[in-house]
């Protein structure tokens, strides 16, 4: 979640600076690349959550029963994560430099001003387009790993599988809803201004945290035993509050 931070981080300073950074074509040229880069890299590390969850369910999974193991994958995939959106963000403005090479307009993101070349814009919006397609294939071979597991485990196995196979997809679905209708404002803003519908998505985008949480943590199980713990909170109270209110009366009552 560091490069989507960042992403909102870098998104918010351009909403407020824009304005003046804009008349600096070399800051504001950094500054939207920085954003294209946090924004691949988030979607790059939604990759990574896919790819973890489809080892979890294959069925000939690889388990790392050593520290050492464990600190080689993470270290994999955090190269994976933050190394190939610079390599597409690299491949994709080499490309367009070639074409326009003293880049002196920018548009509304501060990116190169590309649009009425439409192949430019094809290796533009591929970099984006990339990690979306791993994060499907790998969501359907999921499903398929899945499917043949629950045709030869028992009951419970399969039960606990299922309810986290469930968890897994609330995230992914959360996160990557939020993240594509984040790409699609990126992307359309140049062609119009900024209109009053994408509220709602940004609205969605900043309770994003909120809503990850409560679908992390806020399980059936934790839901009863927070029904429960406020129900007994409620009850004390109420048991504390019943005593007082008598004997208030009961001295208003007696005789002086």
């Amino acid at each position: 979640m560091i490069s989507l931070f960042w992403f909102y981080v870098l998104e918010l300073v351009f909403q407020l600076l824009g304005s003046y950074i804009s008349e600096i074509p070399r800051m504001c040229y950094l500054l939207g690349i920085s954003i294209q880069y946090a924004l691949i890299s988030a979607f790059c590390w939604l990759n990574v959550v896919t790819f973890n969850m489809w080892r979890h369910f294959h069925p000939q999974r690889i388990l790392y029963t050593t520290h050492r193991a464990s600190c080689l994958k993470f270290t994999c995939q955090s190269l994976y994560a933050w190394m190939v959106p610079a390599l597409l963000i690299m491949i994709s403005n080499l490309l367009i430099l070639t074409k326009a090479p003293i880049a002196t307009t920018y548009n509304s993101r501060c990116l190169i001003s590309m649009y009425k070349n439409s192949a430019q814009v094809v290796s533009y919006y591929t970099s984006e387009c990339y990690p979306l397609i791993i994060n499907v294939v790998l969501i359907v071979l999921i499903c398929v790993n899945l499917r043949k597991m629950s045709l030869g485990i028992a009951i419970a196995n399969k039960g606990i599988h299922s309810q986290m196979f469930r968890m897994y997809m609330k995230l992914l679905l959360v996160t990557g809803v939020c993240w594509v209708l984040q790409v699609l404002e990126w992307a359309t803003v140049p062609f119009h201004p900024k209109q009053s519908y994408w509220i709602v998505p940004d609205l969605l985008n900043a309770l994003q945290g909120l809503i990850l949480f409560l679908i992390y943590n806020c399980s059936g199980e934790v839901r009863v035993r927070l029904r429960q713990h406020y129900s007994n909170t409620i009850r004390s109270l109420r048991r504390r509050s019943a005593p007082s209110s008598q004997s208030s009366a009961s001295s208003y009552l007696s005789p002086t």
